[in-house]
């Protein structure tokens, strides 16, 4: 009876150890994809910020060729006098 039950108690314990490094193995996972997912959203924001810049420079590029546009106009109208 009492050797029964260390017997249980040993089987509980392997068992217990086994679960414990199965949880272990999953968390190691979910840590990895953590910081995959981070890297991938840190990418991101990188890109966010580069079409950000591009985006305000084409706007100078279009507000210079405006104003271009507006002196070769006011001179064509003077050669045109």
């Amino acid at each position: 009876m009492g050797s029964d039950l260390v017997d249980n108690a040993g089987v509980t314990l392997r068992e217990l150890e086994e679960s414990i490094r199965h949880v272990s193995t999953i968390m190691g996972e979910i840590t990895a994809a953590s910081r995959d997912q981070l890297a991938g959203v840190s990418e991101m924001g990188e890109s966010v910020s580069q079409l950000d810049v591009t985006t305000q420079q084409n706007a100078k590029l279009v507000q210079s060729i405006a104003a271009a546009a507006g002196l070769l106009k006011e001179q064509a109208a003077g050669l045109v006098r």
